[in-house]
């Protein structure tokens, strides 16, 4: 693996913004005080989340975790779960890891640590606090430097800016263009470009999508992460909201690591072979 690669850079931010990161220390954590699910256990549990907008509170008692009081949206009515094993999870495991845990069992929390000995409390808003941010970010600069590479091989000298039919979009990519050029340094057009502009010139060219080893499909999935990036920069509500959006956020994040994997590898094919390597 190459220092300073997209590969180590994640592995690197993986390691450190693990679970821990962005959980709510148990001592920290409201919970309903019982060892059963009582109507006065529930009551509790209720005025916690009606009163803070939670999720989610665990029932807890003599140092036990006995179970999780759970509500998936508004409206819904607050459910109770027993303690099972899936919804704990050890304080060392990574985000995305943890993503798609929650994806796969279909959980909207996790408790970090065990039924005797929590350690924290993890919820869908956990993930739109910096870390998880952050390695979200990652992500989406690879696949916009992606993007912008097939782009450039594809059509070449900036001529993929002629796939941008809006005018309001051209002219903003080529002021910001014209102001570079003032600077030290040759910057190709795409430098400019943030991930809606690419989406809609990849869109226009079938071959840059070829290259990619991708179909017509990919601009709809390419959307739904610009939104995704948009949602997470401008927080103004939690990133995830329910078993659902989970998922769906795990499937974003996989779909990201795939191309980043894929990619590469196509576009090195065809540089290696424009110049004559094998």
């Amino acid at each position: 693996m190459t220092i300073g690669s997209f590969q180590h850079v994640v592995d690197c931010i993986s390691r450190e913004m693990t679970v821990s990161s962005i959980m709510t220390p148990w001592d920290k954590v409201d919970f309903a005080h019982g060892d059963t699910d009582t109507p006065q256990a529930k009551a509790e549990a209720d005025a916690y989340i009606d009163n803070n907008y939670y999720s989610g509170v665990p029932l807890f008692e003599s140092g036990l975790v006995h179970g999780v009081y759970l509500r998936l949206g508004l409206k819904e009515n607050t459910v109770f779960h027993s303690a099972e094993e899936s919804y704990f999870v050890p304080s060392n495991i990574g985000l995305f890891d943890l993503l798609g845990r929650l994806r796969n069992t279909g959980h909207m929390i996790a408790i970090v640590g065990s039924q005797n000995d929590p350690g924290g409390w993890v919820t869908y808003a956990d993930f739109g606090k910096r870390p998880f941010r952050v390695l979200l970010f990652v992500l989406v600069a690879e696949v916009e430097y992606l993007l912008a590479t097939a782009l450039e091989v594809t059509h070449p000298n900036n001529s993929w800016v002629e796939l941008i039919k809006e005018k309001k979009h051209r002219n903003k990519l080529e002021k910001e263009k014209e102001r570079a050029e003032h600077w030290d340094v040759c910057l190709p057009l795409t430098t400019f470009a943030n991930l809606e502009h690419l989406i809609i010139a990849l869109g226009e060219s079938p071959a840059t999508i070829d290259l990619l080893g991708e179909t017509a499909s990919v601009i709809d999935k390419l959307d739904d992460i610009r939104k995704l990036r948009n949602r997470v920069d401008h927080v103004v509500k939690p990133v995830i909201a329910g078993p659902k959006c989970i998922a769906e956020v795990a499937g974003h994040v996989d779909l990201m690591l795939q191309w980043s994997q894929k990619w590469p590898t196509r576009l090195a094919a065809v540089t290696e072979g424009a110049d004559g390597k094998h």
